[in-house]
C-alpha cells in the first residue's frame, strides 16, 4: 500500500505493492473480499496490469519517446477505508532534490509542467479525472502520455497524484498519494539560430514610460507608424512588468525590479493595451521583443514571502544583498519549482501574446542548464530572437543566446571625440570584433541604451562632434544597428530613468533624422552589411595616415567601403580598396571610381565617408 506523505517529504519510492484478489464489474474493478477497514480515508495507488495490481513495478516507466508519440498505461486505485471517497487524479512535476531523492512539487494547485503537462487520465482523457469509490472498491484508471514539440531532450519525470477531494462524506482534509512516472526524450540540444527576419533588421529600443507624453502602452502604440517610417522592423521594449515599491530608487522605481513577469505594470496600461500594441506592430511589419530580468526581482515580489527558499539568502536567512540595488532579490535557480514558475510565465508571452523574442538581462548569471532548457522550449513554440544585455560568455551562446549588446564597440567609439584614436587601435578592434562575434551570434551595435541612460548624459555629451561618425560605424561594422529611443531625432534631453520623464518629440524632423533613414536604407540595400552570417566580416585597409581608418565588407556582388578621420583636423590621405570599381558616395549619391591602390579622399575633422555598390537614395 502506498504511504501517505507530506507535501514536502515524498521519498524516492512512494508506493509499496499490495496483492489484491479482484475481478471486473461494470468497468470498475471490484474487490471480492474487502480487507477490514483501517481508517476512514485510507487508500492505495499502484501500477496496474491486466486489471490487477502489477507487483513487478513500483512506477510507470514509459521509456524512450519521440516528439508527438503517445503511450498509455494504467494505475490501480483502491479505497481500503470504511467511508466512500471521491478521488481527483492528476499529474504534477517531480524532480531530483539536493538530497538525491525524487520530490513532488509542493503546490498541488501549481500548473502542470513538463511531463505532468503531457498527461491525461481516464477514458475521457482529462487533465484532472475524478472517480468515486465506496469502501473496498477499486478502479483502474488509464494514463496517457503525449510528447509535445517543445519536449526537452533527456530524462523527464512527474508524479501521478491521487487525492481525496475535501468535503466528500465526512472527510475534512484531503490526503494524497503519488506514483512516480518517467520517460526519456532522445536527441541533443539545438545550436542557437536566429529567425530569418533578423538577417537585415535594424533594432529599436524603447522604454514605454518615457517613449511618449502619455508614458504608457497606448502612447507607444501611437508612435508605431513613426517607427515604420524610419525603417524599423524590430522593437525591443524595456521591461513592462509590474514593479516593486519597497526601497525604490527615485519616485517610480526601476523597471528592472519586477514583481510579476506575467502581468503588465498598471501604470503602463493593461494586457488589452499590449495586445493592441502587438496588433499594430504586426500590421506595420514590426517584430515585438520583450526585455526580461532573469536573475533578480523586487524584494517585495510575492514569491519572496510565499516561496522564500526560491531566493538566495545569507547565513541569517536574510535576502542576499545586491550591491547598490537594495530593492532587488536574487533568484536561486537550484530550486526546480522556481524554474517551472519562470518558464511558465515566459511561455505565456509567446503562446498567448505572440511576442517575437526576448532580451534577457542577467542571462549569464543563471545556471546554463536552466537557460538551455528555457530557450529550447521557447524556441520549440516558434522561431524567436533571444538575446541578452550581458557581456558575451561563450558557453551561453552555443545553445541559448544569439545576440548581445556590443559594449566593446561602444567603449571604443565613445573616445573618438578626443581626436587621439589611431588606425592601429581600430585595426585591433576590428580583429577582436571579427573573432568575438562569430555566426550565428549577432552584435547589437548601439550608441545608447537603458544602461547608458543611467549616466544621465546625452549622446552629444558622450560623443561630441564625432556623434555622426559613431552612428555610421554602428551601421557599417559587423552586427545589427540598434537605435535607442529619440536617437533618430537628436534628442538632447537626459532622461531620468527612475522618475516621471518623457521624450519631447520635435514637430519638425531635424536633418539627423534623414541621415538615420538613409543609413537604414543602406543597411537593407547592401548585402555585405547584413547581420549574422548573411553579411561579411570587415577587412582593414592600408591607409597613408595613422589617423585614417578604413575597412571594407564584401559579399557576393555587394561592396561597402568605410573611411573615417579619427583626428580633429580635416584630412586628405589615401587608402587601398584592393579592388577597382565604380561605387556610390553615401553622402551625395555620386558615382565615383576607386582604384585598387592609393585612392585619395578628403574627410572633415572626425568625419566619415561610405562607398557602396548599391546607390542609396
Amino acid at each position: 500500500m502506498a504511504k501517505a506523505e507530506s507535501k514536502r517529504n515524498l521519498g524516492k519510492r512512494w508506493v509499496a505493492l499490495v496483492l489484491l484478489s479482484a475481478f471486473w464489474i461494470g468497468g470498475l474493478q471490484q474487490v471480492a473480499t474487502p480487507p477490514a477497514a483501517i481508517a476512514a480515508d485510507v487508500f492505495s495507488v499502484n501500477p496496474a496490469r491486466n486489471g490487477l495490481v502489477d507487483q513487478t513495478r513500483t512506477e510507470l516507466a514509459f521509456g524512450a519517446m519521440n516528439v508527438g508519440q503517445v503511450k498509455t498505461d494504467n494505475i490501480f486505485i483502491q479505497n481500503t477505508g470504511d467511508r466512500a471517497l471521491t478521488f481527483a487524479v492528476f499529474a504534477r512535476f517531480s524532480f531530483n532534490s539536493d538530497d538525491g531523492l525524487n520530490r513532488l512539487i509542493s503546490d498541488s494547485n501549481a500548473e502542470p509542467y513538463d511531463m505532468a503537462a503531457w498527461s491525461l487520465f481516464g477514458a475521457s482523457k482529462l487533465a484532472t479525472f475524478n472517480v468515486s469509490l465506496t469502501p473496498g472498491r477499486s478502479a483502474v484508471v488509464p494514463v496517457q502520455i503525449t510528447v509535445p514539440k517543445d519536449a526537452y531532450p533527456g530524462v523527464h519525470s512527474a508524479a501521478i497524484v491521487v487525492a481525496t477531494i475535501p468535503g466528500t462524506g465526512t472527510v475534512a482534509v484531503g490526503k494524497r498519494l503519488a506514483l512516480y512516472m518517467s520517460s526519456q526524450i532522445p536527441g541533443d540540444l539545438k545550436a542557437v539560430v536566429n529567425p530569418t527576419w533578423a538577417n537585415d533588421t535594424v533594432f529599436y529600443e524603447a522604454n514605454v514610460r518615457q517613449f511618449s507624453a502619455t508614458k504608457d502602452l497606448s502612447g507607444t502604440n501611437a508612435r508605431i507608424d513613426e517607427l515604420k517610417a524610419l525603417g524599423i522592423e524590430a522593437l525591443i521594449l524595456d521591461p513592462i512588468f509590474s514593479i516593486g515599491k519597497s526601497k525604490i530608487v527615485g519616485t517610480l522605481g526601476s523597471v528592472f525590479a519586477p514583481t510579476d513577469l506575467s502581468t503588465v505594470n498598471p501604470s503602463l496600461g493593461t494586457m488589452a493595451n499590449f495586445k493592441t500594441l502587438k496588433a499594430t506592430a504586426v500590421k506595420n511589419g514590426i517584430k515585438l521583443i520583450l526585455t526580461v530580468p532573469l536573475d533578480k526581482v523586487a524584494i517585495d515580489h510575492p514569491w519572496v514571502v510565499d516561496k522564500p527558499n526560491w531566493f538566495k539568502r545569507d547565513s541569517s536567512y536574510e535576502l542576499s544583498a545586491v550591491a547598490n540595488e537594495p530593492y532587488l532579490a536574487m533568484y536561486d535557480y537550484s530550486k526546480a519549482e522556481l524554474r517551472q514558475a519562470v518558464l511558465t510565465q515566459l511561455m505565456k508571452w509567446v503562446v498567448n501574446e505572440d511576442v517575437d523574442g526576448f532580451v534577457f538581462s542577467g542571462a549569464t548569471a543563471v545556471p546554463l542548464s536552466f537557460l538551455n532548457e528555457l530557450t529550447y522550449r521557447l524556441q520549440a513554440t516558434k522561431s524567436l530572437f533571444i538575446g541578452t544585455t550581458d557581456e558575451q560568455k561563450t558557453t551561453f551562446f552555443v545553445n541559448s543566446l544569439s545576440a548581445t549588446r556590443n559594449d566593446s564597440l561602444l567603449t571604443a567609439i565613445e573616445s573618438i571625440d578626443d581626436g587621439l584614436s589611431t588606425k592601429t587601435q581600430y585595426d585591433t578592434l576590428l580583429t577582436q570584433q571579427n573573432s568575438k562575434f562569430t555566426p550565428p551570434v549577432i552584435a547589437l551595435n548601439h550608441l545608447s541604451s537603458y544602461a547608458t541612460m543611467l549616466k544621465l548624459q546625452t549622446e552629444t555629451a558622450r560623443f561630441g562632434a564625432a556623434l555622426g561618425t559613431a552612428a555610421a560605424l554602428t551601421f557599417t561594422l559587423p552586427g545589427a544597428p540598434m537605435i535607442f529611443q529619440g536617437q533618430e531625432v537628436g534628442s538632447i534631453k537626459a532622461l531620468k530613468p527612475f522618475d516621471s520623464d518623457f521624450i519631447v518629440w520635435p514637430k519638425t524632423l531635424p536633418t539627423v533624422y534623414s541621415t538615420y533613414v538613409k543609413l537604414i536604407k543602406m543597411k537593407k540595400l547592401n548585402e555585405a552589411l547584413f547581420n549574422e552570417q548573411f553579411g561579411a566580416n570587415a577587412e582593414s585597409l592600408v591607409t597613408t595616415s595613422p589617423s585614417l581608418f578604413a575597412f571594407k565588407r564584401v559579399k557576393n556582388k555587394s561592396t561597402v567601403i568605410v573611411v573615417v578621420n579619427l583626428s580633429k583636423k580635416a584630412l586628405t590621405a589615401k587608402f587601398n580598396p584592393g579592388v577597382a570599381a565604380t561605387l556610390y558616395l553615401f553622402t551625395t549619391n555620386a558615382a565615383v571610381k576607386v582604384t585598387a591602390l592609393n585612392t585619395s579622399v578628403t574627410i572633415p575633422a572626425l568625419g566619415y565617408q561610405i562607398y557602396t555598390s548599391a546607390v542609396v537614395k
